[in-house]
């Protein structure tokens, strides 16, 4: 599992490596709207692209909502899963985050459990994707037909 993090506080974004490295060791981080945009636009193989994009609501250029709707533009970003961290709880953000592409959003002061539960569920969900599919068994010996 590829995960893009774009967070601008190295605080904060030491927290959060420390919990996604018991799921991935696969961890790119940005720091801001531009440059996570710059980012993706030069990925060259769909190979590339991240599976999850987490991104705390506050970027130093902008915020998550106005990357998730630049996101979401681009369908080659359509399975991306895009997640808000906050520490706000306005309902108003919550809708327009929604509204702009995102999967989840997560308060900051719960997110040391909630992401743990997100991305075990995630990777469930991944895993039976891959394996979903349809057999079909054709008899074609002389004693059936």
């Amino acid at each position: 599992m590829k995960i893009l993090l774009v967070e601008p506080f190295e605080g904060f974004k030491k927290i959060l490596k420390s919990l996604l490295k018991d799921f991935t060791q696969d961890i790119i981080d940005t720091t801001s709207l531009k440059e996570t945009l710059f980012y993706l636009e030069n990925l060259v193989d769909e190979k590339e692209i991240p599976n999850l994009l987490i991104s705390s609501y506050i970027l130093p250029d902008g915020n998550a909502i106005e990357l998730f709707k630049e996101i979401r533009k681009k369908e080659k970003f359509a399975s991306m899963s895009l997640i808000m961290c906050t520490s706000e709880e306005d309902p108003v953000i919550y809708k327009e985050a929604l509204i702009a592409g995102a999967t989840k959003i997560f308060l900051k002061s719960k997110l040391k459990e909630d992401l743990k539960e997100y991305l075990l569920n995630f990777i469930k969900e991944r895993e039976i994707e891959i394996l979903s599919g349809t057999i079909v068994y054709i008899e074609d010996s002389p004693t059936c037909a």
